[in-house]
């Protein structure tokens, strides 16, 4: 059988969302600076982020093909990784948050991670670096991270920037957005550690969708 994943809560704190005119985001235009904490493996995730209250004050004209999405690097997460043979659920965070060690067959806990620092990256700042750091590790859906309010290893917080379905130019009518999230896969056994073992278990990005016009 084909290895599956499943996470049944993944609760991250958004602080602000901000249209971006590309990866750099050299320009910026903030939708939404209310801390907002969502279960995105809840259904209802999308509808939710997508309501937070906008303080949008664009510029008619500019266009923009990225959304940057501010989160506290501590997230929260409990699922399982199966091979069919074998079942791997969340038991405890490793050292420094990164690392999920899994237990067997019973279910998953609710534990605290955080998003890899690459510290071991031959390259430096956040990049691949599965093993040492394995949580977000690479990312899977994001196209960029960077660093909020301090470095790969003291900030507390990550902007994170997502493509737009098609990019969006403003006009005088307000923007509307939707937008849905898929956690599904985002749990994944690292290589072949065992479950039990640090490191067992990696945590990838979330695949968050939007679109804006």
């Amino acid at each position: 059988m084909a290895a599956t994943s499943e996470v049944t809560e993944y609760i991250v704190t958004m602080n602000k969302i901000e249209l971006c005119s590309d990866l750099d985001c050299t320009k910026a235009e903030v939708l939404s600076d209310t801390s907002f904490e969502a279960d995105i493996a809840g259904n209802e995730a999308g509808a939710g982020v997508g309501s937070m209250p906008l303080n949008f004050t664009p510029t008619i004209g500019d266009t923009f093909s990225y959304i940057a999405i501010t989160l506290n690097r501590t997230f929260t997460i409990t699922g399982e990784w199966s091979s069919g043979a074998s079942t791997c659920s969340t038991a405890t965070a490793g050292a420094n948050l990164k690392n999920a060690t899994g237990q067997a067959s019973t279910p998953g806990t609710s534990i605290s991670m955080y998003i890899a620092d690459d510290t071991t990256s031959a390259s430096g700042g956040y990049g691949i670096d599965i093993g040492a750091s394995a949580n977000w590790g690479q990312l899977d859906w994001a196209k960029a991270l960077t660093w909020v309010d301090g470095s790969a290893t003291t900030a507390t917080q990550a902007r994170v920037i997502y493509s737009l379905a098609k990019p969006y130019t403003v006009t005088t009518s307000p923007p509307q957005i939707a937008i849905t999230i898929n956690t599904e896969g985002t749990i994944a056994q690292n290589g072949s550690i065992a479950c039990t073992s640090a490191f067992a278990l990696m945590i990838k990005d979330p695949d968050f969708q939007f679109s804006i016009q």
